[in-house]
């Protein structure tokens, strides 16, 4: 006869197999996931670093539109392992990944950088004065007449 296991063991089962059933058919399904990133402001850059593990540096794209920096890519999938098998657990993320950073002030594009280094993404963005709202005199020339 077989024994049914019950309480929380089993309630901590079946959360641990549908979080799996979920991430894999996001994966396969190609939904986006979001890398973590940290953020920090000095006096003269923001320094930004995501964590990509995996990632190649041609499977990831940096731009910057205005105050937004958009980091987004592909990791690849262990779905892509050609032997058969059954996913026991699945944590790892892969897949489609965007995340998008307002920033506070505006950057240089020109003196920014970007590394991928150890499965992180240092991106460090010089700040330049915001002259949005700055009163700029033109000089005028006096022409003879």
């Amino acid at each position: 006869m077989e024994r049914r296991r019950t309480g929380i063991p089993l309630i901590e089962a079946l959360a641990r197999e549908v979080d799996q059933l979920v991430a894999r058919a996001m994966a396969e399904a190609g939904g986006a996931w979001t890398p973590p990133v940290d953020v920090v402001e000095s006096p003269q850059w923001f320094h930004i670093s995501v964590d990509l593990p995996g990632v190649a540096p041609d499977g990831v794209t940096v731009s910057l539109c205005d105050r937004q920096l958009e980091v987004a890519g592909w990791k690849g999938s262990r779905s892509d392992e050609p032997v058969p098998r059954r996913f026991l657990c699945v944590e790892r993320s892969s897949g489609r990944f965007a995340v998008t950073i307002e920033l506070p002030a505006p950057v240089d594009p020109a003196r920014s950088t970007a590394r991928l280094a150890a499965g992180v993404l240092h991106v460090s963005l010089r700040r330049i004065d915001d002259r949005r709202h700055r009163r700029h005199t033109i000089p005028i020339i006096a022409e003879e007449s």
